[in-house]
């Protein structure tokens, strides 16, 4: 009985569905579940959803097969096999992973929810790490599991064993958090950043804030919200802060020092109780012995050693570290575990090549923040170590930024223009727009080159030599990767 993920009463009851009688008896309660038939194990429940180009019903048999308990169905199907008839099987999705939520909550079990335009998934793995610090066992959500189908799934895994869940909630339209319901309520939330992202669907940067930051109506009374001060002061409104003063939820706001300008004190807002705002400050600067992250918070110092010298990591292991103390975690095994981080793969990766060639591969996701951030880690790397190489841009395209999407491919050019690139390469469309902004911000426009399928690959990158830093940074759909094999990147 103990490996027992849920009993048939209990998915009866969180999904209103009901047997279909004139198939076979149900179990008494199933192992596991799934939306994959070719990943079911023995003894799990089929859920199977309809989508534009695939609909699980199809795969009943193949579930059946491979040793599946029952199926959950939106209409009923001639396979021996049991099921469970609901009327919507991706909304049973969002009633099951709150089923699980309820029984991990009786048990002390706590959440964290965090969702920004940029940092996410960097973010996520730091606060596991942080948490994990204290001895206790995290569940996480992988790889880019962050939306509708991919929440649910990420909640089905969570253990009784586990005693925190961190859940990363992405943002593409209008309406997507309420969608969530109350699966997404936590003890604490964080908000990496605001910033140009999915908008051909949010339009603005307020209107990016305005679906993102529904989440803070989702943290539980007395709960946490950690986020950049600069984001709280830019975009919080009056009706959230008084929301927030009445649930009595804490707000830890984080700010970086890049040793460019003193900072000022931290303005509380007189509707909230200055008792409830704890700032962590962070100081992100070089020595001869590498880059750093110190810091203090509510008393206690922490030091981070940062393989990574990027300022926009600092940010999000400030971030990290404020949800690690939310629950109590020391800060000293937090920020040790925070700091051995050493990158994703395809964000924010460094990896050098049998070539002698330090790569920066952050080809996994671009907007004109990352982006930025992108430009900043060459610059950090370039005044240290591998300051006698030279710099080579390899970019692309960022997607989903709508009718203005010219306007920040130009910005993000004018932001390239600051490095001493050998070579930049641009792949995908607005490479004028790139181009323009180059341009007009100082740079040459001779070592700009538009990769669009003609010419040499083979001999495109053969400059490129021994100490030298090569950047890849587009979004996902670019397809960036293509790129490797003439790089000489085996990954």
């Amino acid at each position: 009985m103990s490996n027992i993920w849920m009993t048939v009463p209990e998915v009866l009851d969180a999904t209103g569905g009901c047997w279909y009688k004139d198939g076979d008896p149900l179990p008494d309660y199933f192992d596991g579940v799934s939306t994959d038939s070719r990943k079911i194990r023995r003894g799990d429940l089929f859920v199977a959803l309809c989508g534009e180009r695939f609909d699980g019903h199809s795969h009943l048999q193949e579930a059946r097969d491979r040793g599946a308990a029952a199926a959950l169905v939106e209409r009923t199907g001639n396979v021996p096999i049991p099921q469970i008839l609901v009327e919507d099987t991706r909304k049973s999705m969002l009633a099951l992973a709150l089923k699980i939520i309820k029984k991990r909550r009786e048990r002390g079990g706590k959440m964290v929810v965090l969702t920004g335009s940029a940092g996410k998934t960097t973010t996520r793995e730091l606060i596991r790490r942080g948490l994990s610090s204290s001895g206790a066992s995290v569940l996480a959500s992988a790889g880019n599991e962050n939306n509708e189908i991919g929440v649910p799934l990420t909640l089905w895994g969570w253990r009784d064993s586990e005693a925190y869940a961190v859940i990363e909630v992405g943002v593409r339209k209008k309406g997507d958090i309420g969608y969530f319901g109350d699966v997404v309520l936590s003890e604490c939330l964080v908000i990496t950043s605001i910033g140009p992202s999915h908008l051909e669907t949010l339009g603005t940067l307020s209107g990016v804030w305005e679906e993102k930051s529904r989440l803070i109506e989702k943290i539980r009374e007395g709960g946490f919200l950690v986020l950049p001060e600069e984001v709280w002061q830019c975009f919080s409104s009056p009706f959230q802060r008084k929301w927030m003063e009445d649930r009595k939820i804490h707000l830890i706001l984080t700010r970086l020092n890049r040793h460019e300008s003193p900072l000022s004190p931290i303005v509380s807002e007189r509707t909230f109780s200055d008792s409830r705002i704890t700032s962590l400050e962070g100081a992100f600067s070089r020595r001869e012995s590498g880059y750093f992250l110190e810091g203090e918070l509510l008393g206690e110092s922490f030091s981070i050693r940062m393989d990574i010298p990027s300022p926009e990591l600092a940010m999000d292991m400030l971030l990290a570290i404020g949800a690690c103390r939310a629950f109590g975690v020391g800060l000293e095994k937090a920020s040790e575990a925070i700091g051995e981080y050493r990158g994703g793969e395809g964000r924010m990766q460094p990896l050098t090549g049998k070539n002698g060639v330090l790569y920066l591969l952050d080809h996994y996701n671009a907007n004109p923040l990352s982006m930025d951030a992108a430009f900043s880690l060459v610059e950090n790397y370039h005044g240290g170590e591998w300051s006698s190489g030279k710099l080579w841009g390899i970019l692309g395209e960022m997607l989903e930024l709508g009718e203005d999407a010219e306007m920040w491919h130009r910005h993000v050019g004018e932001k390239a223009a600051r490095i001493p690139w050998s070579a930049l390469w641009f792949k995908g469309n607005f490479f004028e727009s790139f181009r323009e902004g180059f341009s007009s911000s100082g740079g040459d426009p001779s070592i700009l080159h538009h990769i669009n399928g003609a010419g040499s690959s083979e001999n495109r990158y053969q400059s490129i030599g021994p100490g030298d830093i090569v950047l890849v940074k587009a979004s996902r759909g670019t397809a960036l990767e293509s790129e490797f094999p003439y790089l000489g990147l085996e990954l």
